[in-house]
């Protein structure tokens, strides 16, 4: 279970002892916020996250000490910080997620990918960043800033070059080969990757399509200092700081690591994809 879940069901156990204890039921609270009692019970489940707003009308609703107000919040900003909405984040457009990238790797010494479909940012060329940074605007609805968000990122990339920290990062074959932006614009994102997998500081290793996969690649994700993990969805980013939890994600990666390609044999999967565009 995620960070981001945990705490979701925390905090409807504890909505849940506050109706009890004011000796209400699921309905009549329901009828007295005027919501679907289906609310309070996704609520109290773990099932859909409280607002500050559904917080307040809950404590007062039950006669509870209003300083549980805090208390209740307190939860829910875990909540929000490790279950970031998408909408949410870009609201002010897609440089805000590049800057924030950009300060947590300043803070850390180990980044360690493994990617599924994209080449990850930091490796990206600004061509090919501008096309996947140009899919978010649309498709969130959310303001057009695509020259700040590629300036950022593109910032993001001399952390490569601070020989203080170490990148680990492997690709599944197919990334070579996702038709995500014109061909000439993946050649040069090809030969990005080739450069890049020199980098004293950077191991850069390539699951070919013939790969026996050691478990099932269901998403990718990125592992920063043994500490937090992050994968996104369309809608969302997830954020797992569970000691146990990143200890699983950081076998998995082991696992791919031992079945992955590197050095001479890695640019030679990179090759052969360039000859295919």
């Amino acid at each position: 279970m995620s960070d981001f879940q945990r705490n979701r069901e925390l905090l409807g156990v504890r909505l849940r002892e506050l109706r009890r204890n004011a000796r209400i039921t699921g309905v009549a609270l329901a009828r007295q916020l005027g919501w679907v009692q289906s609310k309070v019970s996704r609520l109290e489940c773990g099932k859909q996250t409280a607002t500050r707003e559904d917080i307040e009308a809950w404590v007062e609703a039950t006669e509870a000490h209003p300083d549980l107000v805090q208390d209740l919040t307190s939860l829910l900003t875990n909540i929000e910080s490790d279950y970031a909405v998408w909408r949410r984040e870009f609201r002010s457009g897609v440089r805000r997620k590049q800057l924030n990238f950009l300060r947590l790797e300043a803070r850390v010494t180990m980044i360690r990918g493994l990617e599924t479909t994209v080449v990850p940012g930091l490796l990206q060329t600004a061509d090919y960043a501008r096309h996947r940074i140009a899919e978010q605007p649309d498709l969130h609805n959310i303001p057009e800033d695509v020259s700040a968000a590629l300036t950022a990122r593109m910032q993001r990339q001399q952390a490569l070059y601070d020989t203080s920290k170490a990148f680990h990062f492997i690709l599944m074959e197919n990334v070579l080969h996702n038709r995500l932006c014109p061909p000439d614009v993946m050649r040069g994102q090809l030969d990005r990757l080739t450069m890049a997998s020199g980098l004293p500081n950077l191991k850069l290793g390539i699951l070919p399509f013939t790969a026996r996969l050691p478990v099932a690649p269901l998403n990718g994700f990125w592992i920063f200092d043994d500490a937090l993990v992050t994968f996104e969805t369309i809608a969302a980013e997830i954020h797992v700081r569970d000691p146990d939890e990143v200890a699983l994600y950081t076998s998995v990666f082991d696992r791919f690591d031992q079945a992955a390609h590197y050095g001479d044999n890695a640019r030679a999967v990179i090759a052969a994809a360039f000859k295919t565009l």
